[in-house]
C-alpha cells in the first residue's frame, strides 16, 4: 500500500500515523465486541490480539477477557522455544483455530520451559468469546478464522524500555535480536495495522499508563480507559470472516 493510500485510511480512522485516537473504556470495548458477534452456536466468537514484542498485548488482553468473561490464550505457552514463533502459530491453527471453526472441542499443549518439551494438554473451555493473544496471531492465514482483530501499537523507542521490564526478562534478554528477526520475517509485507478492526495506541511510557509488558498479570477496573483508533463495528459481518 502507498503513502497516500495509507494516510487516506489512517484520516478515515479518525487520525493519521502517530496521532492519538479516542479513548474508550475496557467495558466500552468489550461492549463492542459483544455489539459484532453473533448469536451462532458450535463454537466461541475468537478474538486475536496482535503487535510487536513489547506492545503490551498480554495487558489488554487480559483486561478484556476480563470485561467479556472470555478465557485467553497466550501464544507463549505454545511457543517451542525461542526460535519457534512460527511453528507457535502452526500449533495455534491446527489445534486451536481450525477444530473450533470446524465445530469440534479444541485443545493445546502447553510448552515447558524447565523442561524444554512439551507437557499437558489443556482443553480450551466452553465460551461465548475465546481471546487468542501473540506475535502473529493476526497474520492473514489465522486471521480468517477470527470475528475480531485488534493490533495493539506501540513506538519501538516504548517497546525497548518495556522490554527489561518483562517477568521473564533474564531468560528473554538473549533471544531479543532474533526473536525480532522472527517477528520481521513473518510480519514482511502485511501490515495489519490496516488490516485490524480496532487499534489500541498503547504508547504510554515506563511509569505510566496503560502499561505494558511489565504489567502482566495487572488488570484495569472497567471504567479505566484506553487509547483506540479504527472503527469500533466496521460493518462487515461474519463470525470467521475471510481478509
Amino acid at each position: 500500500m502507498d503513502d497516500a493510500a495509507r494516510s487516506e485510511r489512517a484520516a478515515a480512522a479518525g487520525g493519521s500515523d502517530g496521532a492519538r485516537g479516542r479513548l474508550i473504556t475496557y467495558r466500552a470495548l468489550a461492549d463492542a465486541v459483544e455489539s459484532v458477534a453473533p448469536g451462532l452456536p458450535g463454537g466461541p466468537f475468537v478474538i486475536g490480539i496482535d503487535g510487536w514484542s513489547g506492545s503490551g498485548k498480554s495487558f489488554v488482553a487480559q483486561n478484556l477477557g476480563r470485561e467479556l468473561g472470555a478465557p485467553v490464550i497466550n501464544s507463549d505457552d505454545l511457543l517451542p522455544g525461542w526460535d519457534g514463533l512460527a511453528r507457535s502459530l502452526d500449533l495455534i491453527e491446527e489445534w486451536i483455530l481450525a477444530p473450533l471453526h470446524d465445530g469440534h472441542q479444541a485443545a493445546w499443549q502447553r510448552f515447558d520451559w524447565d523442561l524444554m518439551r512439551y507437557t499437558e494438554w489443556v482443553p480450551v473451555p466452553d465460551s461465548r468469546f475465546l481471546i487468542i493473544e501473540g506475535c502473529g496471531v493476526g497474520l492473514p492465514r489465522l486471521a480468517r478464522y477470527l470475528g475480531f482483530l485488534v493490533w495493539v501499537a506501540a513506538p519501538e523507542a516504548v517497546r525497548r524500555q518495556r522490554l527489561p521490564l518483562r517477568f521473564d526478562w533474564e531468560m528473554y534478554a538473549p533471544h531479543v535480536a532474533s526473536w525480532a528477526d522472527q517477528e520481521s520475517a513473518l510480519r514482511d509485507g502485511d501490515d495489519m495495522e490496516l488490516r485490524a478492526d480496532l487499534v489500541v495506541e498503547n504508547g504510554a511510557a515506563r511509569g505510566s499508563r496503560p502499561g505494558g509488558e511489565a504489567d502482566r498479570g495487572a488488570v484495569h477496573p472497567a471504567s479505566a480507559s484506553l487509547v483506540v483508533r479504527e472503527p469500533l463495528n466496521n460493518g462487515r459481518p461474519g463470525r470467521f470472516r475471510a481478509r
